[in-house]
C-alpha cells in the first residue's frame, strides 16, 4: 500500500513539473546569462490568455506581450532574445533577428531569411556567429571568425586547416553532434 501510494505521489511530481515545462517553452531571455541558463520570462501560463507579437511589419522597437489581462511592452534592445510557439529560439541584435541555430554550443550559429524579388519570389538565407551569447554578431566567414578570437592563432590555424571556404563553416559534426566550427574550436583545449 505504501508503495503504490509513493508511486503515485511520484507521478503527480512529474506531471506538475511536465506542465511547467510546457508553460515555459515560449518567452523572453532578458540578458545573455537567462540564454545560458535557458531561463524565460513573460512565459505561457496555464488557463491565461497568452500573445506575444513582434511587430516586424510596422518595424516596431517593442514586443508586445499579452498574459491574461497584463499587457508588457519590451523594448527590443533592451533585451537579449525570445524563444517562439515552435521551440526556436531568436536573438535580437542592432534591430535585426536572427534565428539561432545551435543552442547550447559555443560558438553560436544563426540565419537569416529574406526574400528577394527576381524572377520569382526566392529566399536568400545569411549565416552569422558570434563568439558567445554576450558577443557582437557578425558574417559567418572564415576572417571574422580570426578577428572575433584574435589572438586565439591555434584557432586560426585549424581553421585554416580544417574549412577550404566560408561554406564550409557551417558543416555539422554528425558523430560528436556539434557544428564543426565548436568541435574545432575545442580541439585546443584537449
Amino acid at each position: 500500500m505504501r508503495a503504490s501510494r509513493a508511486f503515485i505521489a511520484l507521478i503527480l511530481v512529474w506531471l506538475c513539473s511536465k506542465n511547467t515545462l510546457i508553460a515555459q517553452k515560449t518567452g523572453i531571455y532578458l540578458t545573455p546569462a537567462d540564454f545560458d541558463n535557458g531561463r524565460l520570462t513573460f512565459t505561457k501560463q496555464e488557463n491565461l490568455k497568452y500573445k506575444f507579437r513582434l511587430n516586424e511589419l510596422l518595424h516596431s522597437k517593442y514586443i508586445k506581450i499579452t498574459i491574461g489581462d497584463s499587457i508588457f511592452n519590451l523594448c527590443k534592445d533592451s533585451i537579449f532574445g525570445y524563444r517562439d510557439a515552435e521551440q526556436i529560439s531568436y536573438r535580437i541584435y542592432d534591430r535585426e533577428i536572427y534565428r539561432i541555430i545551435n543552442p547550447g554550443e559555443t560558438i553560436l550559429l544563426y540565419s537569416t531569411t529574406t526574400m528577394v524579388n527576381c524572377k520569382g519570389n526566392q529566399t536568400v538565407t545569411n549565416y552569422f556567429f558570434s563568439a558567445g551569447s554576450a558577443s557582437p554578431v557578425y558574417a559567418l566567414t572564415k576572417l571574422n571568425l580570426k578577428k572575433a578570437f584574435t589572438n586565439d592563432f591555434t584557432f586560426h590555424e585549424l581553421i585554416d586547416m580544417y574549412f577550404n571556404n566560408d561554406a564550409d563553416l557551417l558543416s555539422y559534426d554528425s558523430f560528436y553532434g556539434i557544428y564543426k566550427i565548436n568541435r574545432i574550436h575545442n580541439l585546443k583545449w584537449q
